[in-house]
């Protein structure tokens, strides 16, 4: 394991050396991919935002008279008071037992599975990834609420995430990424030559979630994901694309009325691989002469009523993702 270990961090020093010439090109190009990254998220805002004014309206219209008479009914109140407590009184962190070196992390299959495509035996070459990765970056929207954070350290390869909204209501978005810089590979060829291809962000990134939505009345949404955005640009910085933004959820909850819904092992945490099997990225086309920036990133969107005299509901989630590597596949001439 140790053996496989020290291969591994010989690849990730391999790769640097390699782009190392195209350092300042890939600084300049990959604050361009993180801006249109940024745009990507307050797309997801505007979305979420709109869609709760969509229905709130309909709903307070159409439950109003209703919610007035059993606010009058001091059972009613006093069973909304409890529930609220209960609710709102739901704390949670990010999840500290991930291990923080590779060697809690990988398996052995994984690492021979590694150095046998590096050799080339599935017609592949690959760039291995590893912290320092080249960005890091995070967003937090939606107001003040009991617990709401996003970070991403490039140095550890760790990306967190926590939404919370307790009695106060309201929308949260949080989201996290790492960066990696890479260009066309062809066998024989240094770093940006060869014909066009196809490529594949492979990230291997276990994480740790714990999640849970509560309704009295009031509806909830809860909401995970990852995902893996690139773009790309010619030597001069122009002709950008968006050559992938692949996006999926691993959470999509709502609750209603009475109902409360969280992760199995509820108030711990379950443990997965993100953006791997049926939810990793697909393949996408590479092109000689242009830098590609690549995101890995998370993200957790919200919204709850809150505590009111009438009717409350909460959410709250939290997510720590540790990508130990990232290789990036390439199909050969």
């Amino acid at each position: 394991m140790e053996k496989s270990t020290s291969r591994l961090e010989e690849l990730i020093r391999e790769r640097s050396r390699q782009y190392e010439p195209f350092g300042a090109g890939f600084e300049s190009a990959q604050r361009r991919a993180e801006a249109e990254w940024q745009s990507l998220c307050a797309e997801a805002v505007e979305g979420q935002t709109s869609g709760i004014e969509r229905t709130k309206g309909y709903r307070e219209k159409g439950l109003s008279r209703y919610l007035k008479e059993a606010a009058a009914d001091a059972d009613y109140s006093a069973g909304l008071a409890r529930f609220s407590d209960l609710g709102s009184a739901t704390e949670l962190s990010p999840d500290t037992a991930l291990p923080r070196t590779m060697d809690g992390l990988l398996t052995q299959d994984i690492l021979d599975a590694i150095l046998l495509l590096t050799a080339g035996q599935f017609e592949e070459t690959l760039d291995v990834f590893g912290p320092p990765y080249s960005g890091q970056g995070s967003e937090r929207q939606g107001g003040d609420h009991k617990q709401q954070s996003a970070t991403a350290d490039r140095t550890t390869g760790i990306m967190t995430l926590l939404h919370n909204i307790g009695h106060e209501g309201g929308w949260s978005y949080v989201a996290a990424a790492l960066w990696v810089n890479f260009m066309r590979r062809s066998p024989g060829s240094p770093p940006g030559q060869g014909n066009t291809g196809v490529a594949q962000v492979r990230p291997f990134a276990p994480f740790s979630n714990q999640w849970t939505s509560m309704s009295f009345i009031a509806p909830t949404r809860n909401k995970l994901g990852f995902g893996v955005f690139v773009q790309s640009e010619d030597l001069s910085g122009g002709d950008r694309r968006t050559e992938q933004d692949h996006r999926y959820l691993y959470v999509n909850d709502s609750t209603d009325w009475y109902q409360a819904h969280e992760n199995p092992n509820f108030p711990s945490s379950n443990f997965e691989h993100a953006l791997s099997f049926n939810n990793q990225a697909p393949w996408f086309l590479i092109r000689p002469g242009r830098i590609y920036s690549a995101a890995v990133w998370c993200w957790g969107s919200c919204d709850a009523h809150g505590a009111t005299i009438e009717q409350a509901s909460f959410a709250a989630a939290a997510v720590t993702a540790r990508m130990p590597f990232c290789v990036v596949a390439q199909s050969k001439n």
